[in-house]
């Protein structure tokens, strides 16, 4: 878990492998959403957020989110709307060892939905960036 407040949903396609249920401690499914199945690890963020930012560069992992609480059915698109991405609800930012993410604010004008700020995860030294690559 991210915090004693927290919970760190991890959003994978399909159904994840032995190796990446062990490393992080996965619990689940919670849902599904489409070919993204979620769920709850174990870990603590601080433990882990290295390895959690490139398992999200290198595509391991659909998305994360880091939340107070399970979200509800009507707002669990929160967890899997931003592909390669952490999503982190406002406040638990403090959990973050910096250094490793780049941040963007969404402006996101729902009634009961948490601000969250959206960081993906920067390349790595002598990495190109997915989206500079070419297809094929």
């Amino acid at each position: 878990m991210g915090s004693a407040s927290s919970v760190l949903l991890v959003g994978v396609q399909a159904m994840p492998g032995d190796a990446l249920v062990g490393e992080l401690l996965l619990a689940g499914p919670l849902w599904k959403a489409g070919e993204i199945t979620v769920w709850s690890s174990g870990r603590r963020l601080a433990g882990i957020e290295p390895s959690l930012a490139a398992m999200l560069g290198a595509g391991t992992l659909w998305s994360c989110a880091l939340l107070r609480h399970v979200p509800q059915p009507s707002q669990r698109w929160v967890a899997t709307l931003w592909p390669r991405a952490l999503v982190v609800e406002s406040g638990l930012d403090g959990a973050l060892t910096g250094g490793r993410w780049s941040q963007t604010r969404p402006s996101i004008e729902k009634p009961g939905v948490p601000e969250v700020s959206v960081l993906r995860p920067l390349p790595v030294a002598g990495t190109v960036p997915t989206s500079q690559t070419k297809a094929g």
